[in-house]
């Protein structure tokens, strides 16, 4: 199914409360889908509530392109937990949260889908070629930028104005601004007459003649209703724009080849930087307030008016104060008595001379006021009666001229902004519809380059995937989680099946018994089988200098029993092994088993382990290896013309080394049946015992176990 054919709702785990959710959060059903195809594991998560959840939808989106379920392939917990191993040892080496989203969401692809499993080793190999070309001071400035890199947001913007439209044009504008813009009040009228003076008003084909500070626009779309949203949809992913900027700068070829390898062309790349640059300079200007020089005394003026309030309003009651005592000092006795007069008629006559102080003061207050703010001859009009001109004590400034001239200014500030966001709102809305892309470049650059590190610190390769193969084999491989836990690993190289690595003693047999000795390393090559094979198959970097794998469709990873099980257990253990086993002749299955004997008696047990043997032995080309202690048990009970396709293999210890630890080879010996040499452990025990009682036990078992 191609990417134009897939539909939201295609996707296995997309019911309707879904749907919804995502359409709404990300705004279309297109956005949501490219989303999800490009591994906005945060995005997404964000959207439906869970990052589970978002995981497994991101899975099973990119399944459903490919044409498979992006579970198919493990077939047991403990097999996820193998390739889980690999996934979080590759994570550590990632520096971007992108990154490690994308790593979380990446499954193996069935060997049934081939032309998918190239696809995805092809880009893996592409990514990792492209990152080795970078020079080591370089990739350290590229990560530094990439550790500040998020999936990109998607802001809700409040933008207070008026649009005025004509009668039927309402409805189609709230669906050009969605559910991004808030705060932008739709009027329909025939003349802006009919609309409240409010802000900023933009009136799209209504008359606005004689309507001063109104706006006329001649497109209905968000960039011109609104182009703040873009600019601050831009800030609020500055990290982003910056990071990949930088990245741009310093390895330019790196992010081209990257692009390229997950199908973005050069030109989208060049104009992504050259938009970042763009806005960069743009939205530094806006910071500044560089502008033009109207916004910049607007808020200047609307900074400072508090504080120019404040100051206004001591200094008019100091200078009334210093003018009446003053006054007061020149006062008449004719003036004096004038002034008894009036107070015992029951009326107060203020004598004109003190009068004019009050006026005077009035006068030079709104002069005072427009000099700290710097008010034009238009916003001084707005001030008039700043100080009324009327005797009172204390003199209180008049709230009304203040928030007269405070709303002239923030539209002022709306205004200039506005009309600078229009300039550059619909060039740089394309680096809007970009910023997913920038942000999966990044991420891939980021793998590109964890890849790269991965594979040379841990000694690791690309595997090679083919159906053209019947098993996996690969050279000086480790596992995952014993690098992990910092465990000094002995490089292994091992093949079961027919690959191209075919070792002396080999002869292409599908099913290995697998034996040897305790703590030799049994159970951690059956780790490593299962890991190289699932890793390889997902695209990821495996953990050996060279891998072949057969491309299969199910991996089964059966671990260790902790004991014998009671009839139930036994019951469900081998309905669930007859259930591998049949599905084992229809598909190409991988099945590791790990010492299966300890779920009932050693003869029982034996001849079940031949059962599982000889069914997989008979398939096509299914695999199996297979750890057990009874080996020889096992072959005897399996039919005669089937031994031959089955091979015992055996790790062996040579013994003890001076820290009392076994001395042993983890690379099997193909053809051979070693022993589990017990006594090595017991001499081990008793070397390091301390007590009597103890060291007589370990000597009585170590002498019957040499008898």
């Amino acid at each position: 199914m191609g990417r134009q054919r897939l539909r939201l709702r295609d996707i296995p785990g997309v019911g309707e409360r879904i749907y919804e959710k995502l359409v709404e959060y990300f705004g279309s059903e297109e956005k949501a889908l490219e989303a999800l195809l490009r591994g906005q594991v945060a995005s997404v998560a964000e959207a439906v509530s869970s990052t589970r959840r978002a995981v497994r939808l991101v899975q099973q989106a990119r399944g459903a392109l490919g044409g498979y379920d992006p579970g198919e392939v493990v077939g047991t917990a403990d097999a996820a937990r193998l390739f889980e191993a690999v996934a979080r040892l590759l994570a550590g080496h990632i520096a971007s949260a992108p990154g490690r989203d994308l790593v979380s969401s990446l499954a193996p692809v069935p060997g049934r889908v081939e032309a998918e499993i190239e696809r995805v080793l092809r880009k893996t190999r592409r990514l990792v070629e492209a990152a080795s070309k970078v020079s080591g001071d370089a990739k350290a400035a590229v990560r530094e930028a990439l550790s500040r890199v998020e999936w990109p947001r998607r802001p809700r913007v409040h933008v207070e104005r008026v649009v005025v439209v004509p009668r039927g044009q309402g409805d189609r504008l709230r669906e050009i601004l969605g559910s991004d813009v808030s705060g932008i009040t739709i009027v329909e009228a025939e003349s802006i007459d009919d609309v409240p003076e409010q802000g900023i008003v933009l009136a799209y084909m209504v008359d606005a003649a004689g309507r001063p500070g109104v706006v006329e626009i001649d497109r209905l779309d968000k960039y011109t209703v609104a182009p703040e949203a873009v600019l601050e949809t831009l800030r609020q992913n500055m990290k982003l724009i910056e990071s990949f900027a930088r990245v741009y700068t310093v390895a330019r070829s790196l992010v081209v080849e990257v692009s390229e390898a997950i199908g973005v062309k050069q030109a989208t790349v060049d104009e992504i930087a050259r938009l970042a640059r763009d806005a960069q300079s743009v939205l530094e200007r806006l910071e500044k307030g560089d502008i033009d020089p109207e916004y910049w005394h607007a808020l200047t003026a609307v900074k400072s008016l508090e504080s120019a309030v404040s100051d206004l309003e001591v200094w008019v009651n100091e200078e009334a104060r210093r003018r009446l005592e003053e006054r007061e000092l020149r006062l008449s006795a004719a003036e004096f008595l004038r002034l008894i007069h009036s107070l015992e008629e029951g009326h107060l006559h203020i004598p004109d001379e003190l009068l004019e102080i009050f006026e005077e003061i009035s006068v030079e207050a709104e002069e005072k006021l427009a000099h700290m703010l710097g008010l034009g001859p238009e916003e001084r009009e707005l001030i008039r009666g700043v100080v009324e001109p009327r005797p009172q004590f204390p003199i209180e400034v008049q709230r009304e001229p203040i928030e007269r001239l405070r709303k002239h200014l923030e539209r002022r500030i709306s205004l200039s902004v506005y009309m600078f966001s229009r300039e550059h709102a619909r060039r740089l809305s394309r680096l809007v519809e970009l910023l997913p892309t920038m942000a999966e470049i990044l991420a891939w650059t980021d793998i590109a380059l964890a890849a790269s590190s991965f594979i040379e610190e841990r000694r690791g390769s690309i595997a090679e995937v083919s159906r053209g193969f019947t098993g996996v084999g690969f050279t000086d491989a480790a596992e995952a989680g014993l690098l992990a836990a910092g465990v000094e690993v002995q490089p292994v190289s091992y093949v079961v099946g027919c690959t191209p690595y075919r070792p002396e003693g080999t002869n292409c047999e599908r099913v290995v018994l697998l034996t040897g000795a305790n703590s030799g390393g049994k159970t951690t090559l059956l780790k490593t089988i299962g890991e190289i094979v699932l890793a390889g198959q997902a695209g990821l970097p495996v953990l050996a200098s060279r891998a072949w794998v057969g491309g299969f469709d199910r991996v089964y990873f059966i671990s260790k029993p902790t004991g014998m099980l009671d009839a139930g257990g036994l019951e469900e253990t081998l309905k669930k092994i007859a259930a591998i086993v049949e599905e084992a002749q229809r598909k190409r299955v991988l099945l590791l088993v790990d010492e299966l004997e300890a779920i009932t008696e050693a003869h029982a047990a034996a001849r079940i382990v031949a059962a599982i043997a000889s069914s997989i032995a008979e398939s096509r080309d299914s695999v199996a290896v297979i750890v057990s202690h009874l080996a020889g048990e096992v072959v005897e009970a399996i039919p005669p013309e089937l031994r031959a396709r089955v091979r015992i293999d055996g790790i062996e210890a040579r013994g003890l080394d001076e820290n009392y630890n076994l001395i042993v080879d983890r690379s099997p010996r193909y053809n051979y049946l070693a022993r589990s040499t017990p006594e090595l452990i017991v001499t081990k025990l008793l070397r390091k015992s301390r007590r009597k009682s103890e060291r007589e036990f370990f000597e009585k078992v170590l002498d019957l176990l040499s008898r």
